[in-house]
């Protein structure tokens, strides 16, 4: 009536085999693409973290500049600087440096001082 028994058996045996390789598959790609997102992200918070960098920067030569005092001078060449140098290759943030002193901040005190360059 329905067929061949080993004919009906050796079809439900190729559609589960199919259905198992389309799951490896999608594991695979799916895997890939975490991969991808992972990578993305990381970079995505190099950026922020550099632009944000970038801003209080920014803002820190501003206040120097409006009123160079002893205390801001200070404040600025105390502060650690976590950006990612522009010619260096980016590294994840466990294995960046912290406490280096700002390029800009040492032109702008060398502006105020006679005896320092940049």
């Amino acid at each position: 009536m329905l067929g061949d028994p080993l004919a009906l058996s050796v079809a439900l045996v190729v559609v589960l085999i199919a259905l198992g390789a389309l799951v490896v598959v999608s594991n695979l790609r799916v895997s890939s693409a975490l991969r991808l997102q992972s990578a993305a992200l990381e970079t995505d918070s190099l950026f922020t973290d550099a632009r944000l960098e970038v801003a209080q920067e920014t803002l820190a030569v501003r206040t120097y500049r409006a009123e160079p005092s002893a205390a801001n001078q200070k404040s600025r060449t105390d502060r650690p600087i976590n950006a990612v140098p522009a010619r260096s290759h980016p590294q994840p943030r466990s294995k960046r440096r912290a406490g280096a002193t700002s390029g800009t901040t040492r032109c702008i005190q060398a502006e105020s001082s006679p005896h320092r360059g940049c």
